[in-house]
């Protein structure tokens, strides 16, 4: 039995080369078993250094991907930004253009309209005589008649005549004489 102070060592052998032999024997199992425990924790550790290397390289390579398209997408946007700047001005010019059309042709239908007024006020040919004056050949061959162009001619010189013998000759080419 062991004493409060004692420690009970029945167990050992007697003999003291035996005892050191034995006592090499517990430090070395237990130096064994310490190695062979921090060896499997350093294999843990080392698999684990492995498994956060790996995830340290995916993020890296997702850094740099996410980097590159930040980078791509700010240009883009710098880009969009110059068209979009670009596109602006186009479309005031084009507005600005559109104004001046709009003044532009409602100019000419005044212009025209008041040329359909003088036009209605001082016919100089009829709508038969015009046709019959710009294509003259196409005129005969619709009507059958050869003699058209002379009586056209003849419509045209005995109607300049009148008009200047009354002093109402117009021309849109010449004033009034």
């Amino acid at each position: 039995m062991t004493n409060a102070g004692t420690t009970d060592l029945s167990w050992l052998p007697s003999d003291a080369d035996e005892q050191l032999a034995l006592g090499f024997k517990i430090v070395t199992n237990a130096y064994k078993t310490r190695v062979t425990s921090q060896e499997a924790e350093i294999r843990s550790l080392k698999g684990q250094l492995t498994e956060k290397q790996e995830q340290l390289s995916s993020i890296q390579k997702k850094y740099s991907n996410l980097e590159v398209q930040l980078i791509e997408s700010t240009q883009r946007g710098n880009q969009l930004a110059d068209e979009n700047k670009q596109l602006i001005t186009t479309i005031k010019k084009l507005n600005r253009d559109i104004d001046r059309l709009e003044n532009l042709k409602k100019a000419v239908l005044n212009s025209i309209q008041e040329e359909h007024d003088v036009e209605d006020a001082h016919k100089y040919y009829s709508a038969d005589d015009l046709l019959q004056t710009t294509a003259p050949r196409t005129m005969l061959e619709m009507n059958g008649n050869e003699d058209s162009c002379q009586s056209i001619i003849n419509k045209i010189v005995n109607s300049d005549t009148h008009n200047i013998i009354n002093g109402s000759f117009n021309s849109p080419y010449i004033g009034n004489v």
